[in-house]
């Protein structure tokens, strides 16, 4: 990885098409725990370098064609790899299988993120806290990407969830819900994929009931998604219920703040409060670290709000 040309230099086509020839890819694996993420290997550093690539606009590089086949040649193939999360009341932990299409830099839905993981792995505590995970709870994912978060909530908790994303998504999350049928039944919880576009007024099922929980992992990359969200947010989670949540988690991305800032203002709007908070660090595959072969941990942060600040003072922060 030391040969390869680093983007921040700004490396002519010709170079960046070289050395994409000389790379071979190897399917990349996040491992189960914090800890044992630490550990690099050459696959791993390939595959950030590659959608290092892939989500770079390479506006250095003039001419269309030249930047569309450094694109080509870096999409990564397509994977399936494995999750672990924990599980409520001390049992095994649960495993995920999750297929990850050909990464192209229209397609960085498809991609499994390190706040995905961030909260998929807390839903086991906050099943714990009085009144929010309860028998036949009804959730809704919301740009569930690859559907890490909305099918660990149906396996962790029982839970029926919808998970929904835009069009191009469905097919996929759709193939990643059926794909852990066993592990969601052997909760006892149920799974859907829908299309649900934020900007639209279609249900994202077909009876329109609202939901007793909304969930929701790094969707604040683009200004104009907060006052989106929110507003999806007000409209599909129960207003008749004190009991009603919404679990995010982000990264802290300094070029976010603004619009977490701006989503937290709407959430306030709409009646909702901070029930509990805590940061988390994880990993992904993308090059964050400022040498090839060493990752920089992705630092996140999650929230729950609720309807009611009732519970707030006895609810420690960082469950």
């Amino acid at each position: 990885m030391a040969d390869l040309p680093l983007l921040h230099q700004h490396p002519s086509s010709t170079e960046l098409l070289a050395a994409l020839e000389g790379l071979a890819t190897t399917p990349p694996s996040w491992t189960n725990t914090a800890e044992s993420d630490v550990p690099e290997d050459g696959a791993l550093s390939t595959t950030r370098y590659l959608t290092s690539i892939v989500a770079s606009k390479l506006s250095w590089i003039a001419a269309d064609s030249a930047r569309e086949a450094i694109w080509a040649m870096a999409s990564m193939p397509a994977i399936t790899r494995t999750f672990t999360v924990p599980s409520r009341h001390d049992a095994a932990p649960i495993e995920i299988q999750l297929h990850e299409p050909s990464l192209t830099a229209d397609d960085l839905g498809l991609k499994t993120w390190a706040a995905s993981y961030v909260l998929a792995r807390r839903l086991h505590a906050l099943a714990a806290v009085p009144h929010l995970v309860r028998p036949g709870l009804r959730g809704l994912e919301l740009g569930a990407g690859t559907g890490l978060v909305g099918i660990a909530a149906a396996a962790v908790w029982g839970a029926r969830m919808q998970l929904t994303d835009l069009a191009r998504i469905v097919p996929n999350l759709a193939r990643n819900v059926h794909a852990n049928e066993r592990v969601i039944r052997a909760a006892g919880g149920q799974a859907t994929a829908s299309l649900l576009d934020w900007k639209q007024e279609a249900a994202p099922g077909s009876d329109g009931e609202r939901y007793d929980v909304v969930l929701l992992a790094d969707l604040l990359y683009a200004a104009e998604h907060a006052p989106l969200l929110c507003e999806t947010i007000r409209r599909w989670l129960k207003k008749d219920d004190g009991r009603a949540w919404v679990a995010l988690a982000v990264p802290l991305r300094e070029a976010d703040v603004g619009a977490l800032v701006e989503f937290k203002a709407g959430m306030e709007r709409a009646g909702l409060s901070i029930l509990t908070q805590g940061e988390e660090e994880a990993y992904d595959d993308w090059e964050e670290g400022p040498r090839h072969g060493r990752r920089r941990p992705v630092r996140c942060w999650w929230a729950v709000w609720t309807r009611t600040s009732s519970m707030s003072a006895s609810t420690p922060t960082g469950i």
